[in-house]
């Protein structure tokens, strides 16, 4: 199904250069000349990304952003904020308001075509990972069972210990803290990385560079109004809805947030060198297997030229003692010629019974080598 775009810009030339960027027959365009049109096109035809303007007269772009993100059927809207401003409050203004990433005008073909790239994307992995999002509901209410709040924490404790990659203990510290009923945003930070991810499991390019921002803090914990972040050396995470109405559990949920921050820091450097080991131990195999291959090709070419040898020398015993027929040679030349011939055909059977010693010998190690590869 063609992906549906609605441009929302009071400058109708803006349409038409958007459209040419990304290709006219490329996706199902529509338009808004204002925010408070843009909120009506939605509810009668919800489209798939927002490319939203963010001066406009009357209703702006921030405040449509807001309306759209309240609504139930815009949760799954990709919006992509367009803008001339490039300075921080507006950027911080436009995560605030829900969007999901930030163009600047002039619009460049490559940077838009990107960017509405990674908004499909995104969406589709969003939509993979909801249809899992009941059986992240179990695990934080199985959390929640285990005994109040420290139960949580060692909940988590036990469930990062099973966990074999990035994305998973990501999952894992975002099910911890939803288990307190709170919205957080983490990322993590380790070769390959950063990995960023939310409770909604969306992670927008905003998202991703607030949080890189946010992680160059020295401070363990710090706070401002109802968001505070947690930073340790290989992970960040924002915290979105803390409880400032409740001044005593806004204190318990600080200092759990940092327990289980520090032992999911513990994890990632853990997990970090378990993935580095098995990397290492993935490559010795190959390598062992490769030698393996090159010791049989050896040990087979060994076989055949040795069998050659002996062969040929005993070929060459019984064709000089048929050829004294022929010749006038004296008794005393013919055994002359034999005591020649027959200690290097003696020393080539000396030989081949050592060459099948050390084959045995060459057998056992790839014995040895195969039963290494399996493990």
């Amino acid at each position: 199904m063609t992906a549906h775009i609605l441009l929302v810009d009071d400058d109708p030339l803006i349409f038409h250069l958007e459209k040419t960027l990304l290709g006219e027959n490329n996706y199902r365009f529509s338009t808004s000349g204002s925010g408070e049109d843009c909120l009506v096109r939605i509810a009668a035809d919800r489209p798939d990304i927002v490319l939203l303007d963010i001066m406009m007269p009357g209703v702006g772009g921030l405040k449509a952003c807001e309306y759209i993100r309240r609504s139930p059927s815009g949760q799954d809207i990709y919006v992509i904020f367009v803008s001339a401003l490039n300075d921080a409050e507006t950027r911080l203004a436009a995560y605030d308001a829900g969007g999901d990433d930030f163009m600047l005008k002039p619009l460049s073909a490559t940077e838009i075509r990107h960017k509405v790239e990674i908004a499909l994307r995104t969406r589709q992995e969003v939509a993979d990972l909801r249809r899992d999002l009941s059986d992240t509901i179990s695990v934080a209410m199985c959390a929640l069972s285990t005994g109040g709040e420290m139960g949580v924490i060692l909940h988590f404790f036990s469930r990062s210990f099973s966990c074999q990659s990035m994305e998973a203990l990501a999952g894992a510290i975002l099910d911890g803290f939803g288990s307190y009923g709170l919205s957080a945003s983490v990322q993590l930070k380790y070769e390959g990385g950063p990995l960023t991810l939310n409770s909604e499991r969306r992670c927008s390019l905003i998202e991703q560079e607030l949080l890189l921002n946010l992680g160059q803090d020295s401070r363990h914990l710090f706070n401002y109004g109802s968001r505070t972040v947690v930073n340790f050396p290989h992970i960040s995470v924002l915290i979105k809805n803390m409880p400032l109405d409740d001044e005593e559990r806004y204190g318990r949920m600080k200092d759990n947030a940092v327990l289980l921050v520090e032992g999911a820091e513990h994890r990632i450097l853990a997990l970090t060198n378990e993935l580095s080991v098995k990397k290492r131990q993935q490559r010795l195999a190959a390598a062992m297997r490769s030698a393996q291959g090159e010791l049989v090709s050896i040990r087979d070419a060994f076989s055949r030229n040795h069998t050659e040898v002996v062969t040929t020398l005993g070929s060459l015993e019984r064709q000089v003692e048929k050829t004294f027929g022929k010749l006038d040679l004296s008794e005393s030349q013919e055994t002359c010629l034999l005591q020649v011939v027959r200690p290097l055909t003696k020393n080539a059977y000396s030989l081949e019974e050592q060459a099948l010693i050390n084959d045995k010998r060459l057998s056992r190690v790839l014995e040895d080598l195969q039963e290494a590869i399996n493990g």
